[in-house]
């Protein structure tokens, strides 16, 4: 049987292999664990590469540059007189 992929596809494929490769594992357990029902990524424990974690951060720090910076706490502040 011949199946014919377009570029894309292909392309895709290719970044998968890279991605699988990267975890040390075969590309069919890679697969099964992205698509079987219940197999999220934390729930399969598959860890992000450092280009996805940089892109999630980038993502969840999007929109915040307006937001007013942190309050000023020291050490001393978060523990009672008791704790010391």
């Amino acid at each position: 049987m011949v199946v014919e992929l377009n570029a894309k596809v292909v392309e895709l494929l290719k970044k998968l292999e890279e991605q699988a490769a990267d975890r040390k594992m075969p590309l069919e357990t890679y697969l099964s664990l992205m698509v079987e029902p219940g197999s999220a990524r934390a729930q399969a424990k598959v860890p992000l590469s450092d280009e996805e974690f940089e892109a999630l951060l980038d993502e969840m720090a999007e929109g915040s540059d307006g937001l007013p910076p942190l309050a000023d706490i020291s050490r001393a502040d978060i523990y009672s007189e008791q704790d010391r």
